[in-house]
């Protein structure tokens, strides 16, 4: 809604099979190949064209998915003062990890139980090969803070969690994933994704059971950067431009219907 911004060729799609599963205001800018719900949709005019509704076969490719978990206690600190504090905090689970500093991430799996993940701080914030998983109520809040709240977030590869001991198909199920919320996590928490034009997600944002916001002004540029929520709003005059290729899309199914030759 609002005079907001989305640009998705990898695609739209709505698990929902109510009236309205996705609706687009008249003032919203959206650029996209295809949107495909379970129920019904409002859409501008210039989109009925790429709108598939009664799709009935649309799946959750993670329903049936645990996240991965590290039990290591840590915790959230800076060292040094002023200008020059700085944190490098390292995997395991948290019971709050809201950014006060420079700050940069080891690789690895942060478990967020019950807190805040809140990267909104105005400080550059690096996490290369990452996921954060929220259990217990947590939720999250990325970016929109300032100029100087520069988020790189990249999310941890297969191989990573092949080192860690998972099996290939589990870690080529987790790979690619920045946030993973657990399917029984407080069902009213709504968690921000905001960003600016100097931020950098990348990965898949997976939020089963709490809302996605983006709002305001947030803009979030990415070459591969998808998000699923329980329900997703982009409102206000939020900018989301994200271009997957499709062998690293997420498939939810197609709306698209298909032709097969058979004997």
């Amino acid at each position: 809604g609002g005079n907001a911004t989305v640009v998705a060729h990898c695609g739209l799609a709505a698990l929902s099979c109510s009236d309205d599963a996705l609706v687009i205001d008249s003032n919203a800018h959206v650029t996209t190949d295809s949107i495909a719900v379970c129920g019904t949709a409002s859409v501008p005019e210039e989109l009925e064209d790429v709108l598939s509704e009664g799709q009935k076969h649309l799946t959750d490719p993670f329903a049936n998915t645990s996240p991965p978990t590290n039990t290591t206690p840590q915790e959230y600190g800076c060292v040094g003062k002023g200008n020059k504090a700085a944190a490098t905090p390292q995997p395991g689970t948290y019971t709050d990890f809201t950014v006060k500093c420079k700050t940069t991430m080891a690789k690895g799996i942060y478990v967020i139980n019950g807190g805040n993940l809140d990267l909104t701080g105005n400080f550059p914030v690096t996490g290369t090969n990452v996921m954060f998983v929220l259990k217990g109520g947590a939720t999250i809040k990325l970016g929109g803070s300032g100029n100087g709240n520069i988020l790189t977030l990249t999310p941890m590869q297969a191989s990573d969690f092949i080192s860690l001991g998972y099996s290939t198909a589990l870690s080529e199920k987790y790979a690619n994933m920045l946030v993973f919320e657990e399917k029984t996590n407080n069902p009213s928490q709504e968690h921000i994704i905001n960003g600016n034009s100097d931020s950098l997600f990348e990965g898949t944002i997976y939020l089963p059971a709490g809302t996605a916001r983006l709002n305001g002004t947030a803009s979030i540029d990415s070459s591969c950067l998808q998000i699923s929520a329980k329900i997703i709003k982009i409102i206000g005059n939020a900018y989301l431009d994200t271009r997957c290729p499709t062998s690293a899309t997420m498939d939810a199914g197609s709306g698209i219907a298909t032709v097969k030759l058979v004997a």
